[in-house]
């Protein structure tokens, strides 16, 4: 395979050809097919690489995928959504909504209403922070063009 840019479609046809040789069973081979990739294409790839976005773009990539193919991966994208239930919320609030919903499925504490109240507590402030780097770069954008617009007064 040849070396480019266009790491998504690549690994598209990794997983559709594994897919179709029957070589992905469980999360695990996914998980190894997609490390495989990472590794062969390092220095083509984005650093923060997910797996569910990867996957995501998959299904998106193959709209007539098969049924059973397609509740797989579906399957295999709940499962890391499980793992990191908190996406988008800053480091400490994740470590800490992560500490509390672990204590939770530990203590086999099933109460879906108090799980269903965190998670919609870490969506909210996923939203909040992309609210605030928002916010962030257009304070920077309206600094630089209060700057210019000086600037070219100045020049006058």
């Amino acid at each position: 395979m040849v070396l480019n840019n266009n790491w998504k479609g690549d690994f598209n046809i990794d997983l559709k050809e594994s897919l179709d040789n029957n070589k992905i069973v469980i999360k695990s081979d996914v998980e190894k097919l997609f490390e495989a990739f990472k590794k062969s294409r390092m220095t083509f790839l984005p650093v923060r690489i997910k797996l569910r976005d990867a996957l995501n773009h998959f299904l998106f990539s193959f709209a007539d995928l098969e049924n059973e193919k397609r509740n797989l991966i579906n399957g295999f994208i709940d499962e890391e959504n499980e793992m990191v239930p908190f996406r988008g919320v800053s480091y400490e609030e994740g470590v800490a909504l992560t500490a509390i919903y672990t204590l939770l499925k530990i203590n086999c504490i099933e109460n879906k209403e108090v799980i269903e109240k965190l998670k919609n507590l870490g969506k909210v402030m996923a939203k909040r922070n992309k609210k605030e780097k928002i916010t962030k770069w257009s304070l920077i954008i309206a600094i630089i063009g209060v700057i210019a617009t000086i600037a070219t007064f100045l020049a006058k």
